[in-house]
């Protein structure tokens, strides 16, 4: 192992420990409200370039029968970028009783990078081209216990690739998915969950357990599977600051489409790598936020760091060859009673920079 990934594992180590010990409340209270937002949407990513539209959504607080307050939503977005890509889409969360439903269903069209498959991939192989897609899924989930959720799921997917560079891999048809494609998965979620709040966190614990499989049986063409873990832990080591923990993991096996492998970059994972910079079929990393609610009237402020790597199968996966990003935002809490942050993040990595300007938290 690299001195540098000793160095920034034993910061993470330390983090984590902290994370997991008793500390004191930060603000507890806070009460949500319902109500409509209707607000433009401005944002910025090194994907996207400036990104404009408008957001509309419904919002109302549900007691659940263990005594957690959670926020059913009901969501509306139109964004167009700079670099022409197009989302339209519509998403629910909704709580009732011992029952939580996620739906979404949208259109995207998005210009995108591709520098093939693998941990060594070059900047000079990117490729441009421009993929097209219509999707639906559904998720139920059952309470089991306080916090303690298990559901199914179903997606639908279907992408073209519109464009494509001539000469490149996907111009050839050479990688799974370059062709029109079609994806019918079926998925299994457990969930544990008892954060004090969804969208900022001050204390509690995540952790999202899924395996998905697409099948040729359900319509789709193609066979594969993934498996996703999501763990996330919070606590309150002063008042009005937070410290956060993330550890993901993603694995695919069979015949996964390239667009469907596990990503590094973006602007809420790896912030400072493009969004797919790094693919392959596994993926495992760990990135830390240390957030501080209010420096100057609404104004806040977070650090952040991660690493993170990516390999063909979770044996081939490296310490000593892990990707590092590290950074600084800023937040303006623009909804206090559920919230609700803009953020505007600057992070680093070998890569180069990336400036992000987004709505509620990373993780």
């Amino acid at each position: 192992m690299t001195t540098r990934f000793i160095i920034l594992l034993g910061l993470l180590a330390l983090l984590a420990t902290a994370a997991l010990a008793e500390s004191p409340p930060a603000d507890s209270t806070r009460t949500a409200e319902s109500g409509m937002l209707l607000l433009p949407v401005l944002g910025y990513s090194p994907e996207t370039e400036l990104m404009g539209g408008a957001m509309c959504m419904y919002r109302f607080p549900v007691q659940l029968i263990d005594g957690i307050e959670r926020q059913s939503s009901l969501l509306g977005l139109v964004v167009y970028t700079q670099k022409q890509q197009s989302v339209f889409k519509v998403k629910s969360r909704l709580y009732h009783d011992n029952y939580i439903h996620d739906g979404e269903c949208g259109y995207v069209k998005f210009p995108a990078g591709f520098w093939g498959i693998g941990r060594d991939t070059d900047e000079s192989s990117l490729e441009e081209y421009t993929p097209e897609s219509l999707h639906l899924s559904l998720n139920l989930k059952r309470r089991l216990r306080k916090g303690c959720y298990l559901g199914f799921g179903y997606t639908w997917k279907r992408s073209i690739l519109l464009e494509t560079e001539e000469g490149g891999a996907l111009a050839a048809g050479d990688l799974i998915g370059s062709g029109r494609t079609v994806i019918s998965e079926c998925s299994v979620t457990a969930l544990y969950d008892l954060r004090d709040n969804e969208w900022y966190p001050t204390q509690g614990s995540y952790l999202l357990l899924k395996a998905a499989f697409g099948k040729t049986a359900l319509g789709g063409d193609l066979d594969y599977r993934s498996y996703r873990f999501d763990a996330r832990w919070f606590c309150s080591p002063a008042e009005s600051q937070v410290l956060g923990v993330q550890v993901l993991g993603r694995f695919c096996t069979g015949e996964t489409p390239f667009d469907r492998l596990s990503l590094i970059g973006g602007s809420s994972w790896m912030r400072g790598f493009l969004e797919g910079r790094y693919r392959d079929a596994a993926m495992l990393g760990v990135q830390a936020e240390y957030r501080i609610r209010r420096i100057w009237r609404n104004w806040g402020g977070v650090l952040f760091g991660g690493v993170a790597d990516v390999a063909r199968n979770a044996g081939q996966l490296s310490g000593g060859r892990v990707k590092l990003s590290y950074g600084v935002g800023l937040r303006y809490l623009f909804d206090p009673a559920a919230g609700l942050n803009i953020r505007f993040d600057l992070g680093c990595s070998d890569d180069g920079t990336g400036f992000y300007i987004d709505f509620s938290e990373a993780f």
